[in-house]
């Protein structure tokens, strides 16, 4: 699927760059140092927390769907108890206040549910990330967009984990409609939010509902393609060919349920399909024609 290519390709590209966690380790050792003598310092006291929670336990929360969960991340064991204690005296001194020169109220809410999340204190973690969202899902500007989809994400993530599927889906229906409020384009923007919901259906057994939204996400695809083909500012390419992936996703999802549907759509792929992608001499009707099918 493209979107997929994508993803794999960026991924093997910043795969190859510099890890740019490599030095936080000697930086949090030059910080504690310092507070030793300025324990007052809460620009570096800060600094330093939100480089300890990047460190803690790795990356995982930002797959949902994987099956990693590091039992010792428990604060307790790992002795690092004295985190939230750390954001107590930020939430105290600057959030409680209203200074925001050291933190704003959105990294701040961000970074105690990214701590919270990784040493599984889910609940703790719901609170802050919802908190977030409220704070910015009725904002237009840009770093309001970045911190709804964040927070959406990670709520997303943390009912998946937590195998909550009814508010995992509603998370995912509010983030899909986030984004075609805000990026303008509900068909192919929205590509990874979009398979993060097929996902979820696969993950929880959904057969039914995982098989109508896919083929519901072709036929929007399709439609949407039709609707701007003479519009010089729409990748029709990139949709066309969305479309298709979708397609390719539901013949596969129609096998593996091993679907009376399989045969019916298998010759609506043939008919699409020239090694493995979208045929490029289909003319609009033949292609309206194919699509009514689906």
């Amino acid at each position: 699927m493209k979107y997929l290519y994508v993803l794999l390709l960026l991924s093997s590209i910043l795969a190859a760059q510099p890890n740019p966690t490599t030095g936080y380790p000697q930086r949090i050792a030059d910080i504690t140092r310092i507070l030793e003598k300025d324990s007052l310092n809460d620009p570096l006291r800060w600094e330093r927390l939100t480089m300890q929670v990047t460190l803690l336990d790795g990356d995982w929360v930002y797959q949902p769907f994987s099956q990693y969960l590091n039992a010792e991340t428990n604060p307790e064991k790992l002795g690092i108890k004295t985190y939230e204690k750390e954001f107590e005296r930020i939430y105290r001194n600057y959030i409680q206040t209203g200074d925001f020169n050291i933190v704003n109220e959105r990294n701040f809410y961000h970074q105690r549910g990214l701590y919270f999340m990784k040493t599984r204190q889910f609940t703790a973690a719901i609170a802050d990330y919802k908190q977030l969202l409220a704070s910015n899902i009725s904002q237009a500007a840009w770093e309001s967009q970045h911190f709804t989809f964040l927070a959406l994400d990670m709520l997303f993530n943390i009912y998946v984990i937590g195998n909550d599927f009814t508010q995992a889906l509603q998370t995912i229906n509010i983030k899909l409609v986030e984004e075609q409020k805000r990026l303008g384009s509900r068909y192919y923007s929205y590509a990874n939010s979009s398979y993060a919901k097929v996902k979820l259906f696969d993950k929880f057994d959904k057969r039914e509902e995982l098989i109508t939204y896919l083929k519901q996400l072709s036929k929007e695809n399709f439609e949407y393609y039709f609707e701007k083909h003479q519009d010089k500012n729409t990748n029709l390419k990139g949709v066309k060919q969305l479309g298709y992936s979708h397609v390719v996703l539901l013949i596969r999802y129609l096998k593996k349920y091993e679907s009376p549907e399989l045969k019916k759509y298998n010759a609506i792929y043939r008919k699409l399909s020239k090694r493995n992608r979208m045929k490029e001499n289909l003319t609009d009707n033949d292609l309206k024609t194919i699509v009514a099918k689906i």
